[in-house]
């Protein structure tokens, strides 16, 4: 992928959330990782040509926690600039219903449930993607999918 920050990149960024227990999903980077390494961050995905941003997300949550997700809003969307890229992102949340996460160990070094208050006041090292949707994301909306 060229790296010119002129070029707008389309991302899909993502989480799973348990509706009945009121639980979000977030993740430890990798240390190995180039970008944001050990850093609590959402999942995302390149949006690929000729791909929408929900193929996209359904391929990235398949691919990256092996889940088909089945019911998922999207909740913001947003222009993030890198010195490398600008990407424009959309974020969605994917209902999760107790199916087996299976992540890659090379990808992530942890996941976990976090309440929305925890989400929110928990002092966590977020990436800046993350830190952005953790702060403009109406979580409560993302909890109940009124």
């Amino acid at each position: 992928m060229s790296q010119d920050p002129k070029l707008i990149h389309r991302t899909v960024h993502f989480t799973l959330v348990d509706k009945k227990a009121k639980k979000i999903l977030i993740t430890q980077r990798a240390m190995s990782k180039k970008t944001d390494p050990g850093k609590i961050c959402f999942l995302g995905e390149h949006v690929i040509s000729g791909e929408s941003y929900e193929e996209a997300l359904v391929r990235g949550v398949q691919e990256e926690l092996g889940i088909e997700p089945k019911n998922f809003r999207e909740m913001s969307g947003d222009l993030f600039r890198f010195p490398e890229q600008t990407e424009f992102s959309k974020f969605f949340v994917v209902e999760w219903n107790g199916e087996k996460i299976d992540y890659k160990d090379d990808e992530l070094m942890n996941i976990r449930w976090v309440s929305r208050e925890e989400l929110v006041c928990l002092p966590l090292d977020y990436s800046n993607t993350s830190k952005k949707w953790v702060e403009t994301i109406d979580w409560g909306l993302g909890l109940t999918g009124e």
